[in-house]
């Protein structure tokens, strides 16, 4: 693995952020475990950040991933100054939006935003963990800034 990576996940009411290191792949799948395991006990969708440690040139500020006992997720890569969502072009656009949990209260992935699936969203996490570059089995849509 090119990447030693820190996740960070958290519900309102948290008195802190969870957080995993991974610095190999088995680390990495069994944080990811760890996250599926609370989404299905709390019934809750965590919004996910990654982040390199330490980070190099190149690499994104922030990866946002939703994780939650459904198989839909969102994955967000954030650079500076701009921001890109994954698309699956085999997954359409769902009807509704994918509430989520974050440190600071409730959100709602927009359904263009969660056209991946979490396995297809994971498989590109690890294909950027073992390479340092953003998979090109993915269409990658730039989103407006805030």
């Amino acid at each position: 693995m090119r990447k030693v990576v820190q996740l960070n996940w958290a519900a309102p009411g948290d008195e802190r952020f969870r957080i995993a290191q991974a610095s190999d792949l088995e680390a990495f799948q069994g944080a990811l475990e760890e996250v599926r395991n609370h989404s299905i006990v709390e019934d809750l969708t965590y919004q996910v950040d990654m982040y390199a440690r330490p980070r190099s040139l190149g690499d994104p500020l922030l990866i946002q991933f939703l994780v939650g006992p459904h198989d839909r997720s969102s994955l967000l890569w954030h650079m500076d100054g701009y921001s890109f969502t994954a698309v699956d072009p085999r997954v359409g656009v769902w009807h509704e939006g994918i509430d989520f949990a974050r440190f600071h209260g409730f959100s709602v992935a927009p359904p263009a935003l969660t056209r991946i699936h979490l396995k297809t969203a994971t498989d590109a996490l690890t294909a950027y963990l073992l390479s340092g570059e953003r998979t090109e089995s993915l269409l990658w849509n730039e989103l407006e800034a805030d």
